[in-house]
């Protein structure tokens, strides 16, 4: 899957080395985290035209439908806690 630049914002599918980071973030802002691997659940981590991670959001497969799942967003975070973009 490519990337996806949108408002200068990037998506991109969340790594495997990410999913912590994300079930950490889903819980923090009491969120379910505990589904991640589900089938049908899809996940993106979102970034700013600068590389910085400024949130996460999903999508949940239902039959034909896809659902909204899980959106969480950390601007402060993401400017203290950036890693270098890839």
């Amino acid at each position: 899957m490519s990337e996806t630049t949108v408002s200068e914002l990037i998506a991109r599918p969340v790594r495997e080395s990410v999913v912590p980071l994300l079930a950490e973030t889903l819980a923090a802002e009491g969120l379910a985290a505990d589904d991640l691997d589900h089938a049908g659940n899809s996940f993106f981590e979102f970034r700013d035209c600068s590389g910085v991670r400024v949130g996460f959001g999903g999508l949940q497969q239902v039959d034909a439908f896809a659902l909204l799942r899980s959106w969480s967003c950390y601007l402060e975070r993401a400017r203290k806690d950036a890693e270098p973009a890839l």
